[in-house]
């Protein structure tokens, strides 16, 4: 519905308001993913198993570009809200009649109930966890804002050049979430983690 919206957007107020309800909609089936993976694979191997899926989702910023230069520059910038609608259908659909429930000890409480989040919010370990996840996607955010806008309008870059050093850029990021599991089971996470810190 939301690429719809962007598609027949008339003004940038309408643009970021479907824009907005997207970025909405990754942020839910994001969550779904990892939740299925924490169900499917439980507190043991579910870390190994995120980093997999981690580079998994590294694939979208190093295909975008590709795929959005390529249908702007053929068939107009409507062509690529035009493709996102089209590819939530299939997916969706394919979601909807093949996907199972991957928790089947589900609780009785409400979904929505204020309890369940209200005891959530109040452990610290989660504030504490949450907060570098937060502060990490803001970084990762800002940098996806303000690339196009420093290397293609400042630095004089074309559609295309962009388009490749942005997915080099993801390329890299694929290949640490793909090596990182096998680092993990080799060394361990904590000398993993401080050999990380120390190349910082």
């Amino acid at each position: 519905m939301s690429a719809c919206l962007a598609w027949a957007a008339q003004s940038i107020e309408w643009m970021l308001a479907a824009r907005l309800l997207q970025g909405l909609g990754a942020c839910a089936t994001s969550v779904a993913a990892f939740a299925t993976v924490r169900d499917m694979y439980g507190p043991e191997r579910s870390g190994k198993m995120i980093s997999y899926l981690n580079g998994a989702i590294c694939f979208i910023p190093a295909l975008a570009p590709i795929l959005g230069s390529y249908l702007t520059q053929q068939f107009g910038w409507r062509a690529n809200f035009s493709f996102m609608a089209g590819f939530a259908l299939m997916v969706g659909g394919i979601v909807l009649l093949n996907m199972r429930e991957t928790n089947p000890a589900r609780s009785g409480e409400k979904y929505f109930a204020l309890s369940r989040y209200t005891q959530v919010l109040s452990t610290p370990t989660f504030l504490f966890h949450a907060i570098l996840c937060l502060l990490a996607m803001g970084v990762i955010l800002a940098y996806v804002t303000s690339a196009p806008v420093v290397l293609m309008e400042q630095m004089g870059l074309s559609m295309n050049a962009f388009t490749f050093w942005f997915g080099l850029n993801a390329v890299f990021n694929i290949a640490a979430c793909m090596l990182a599991p096998k680092s993990w089971t080799r060394w361990g996470p904590t000398k993993l983690c401080n050999s990380v810190l120390l190349l910082y």
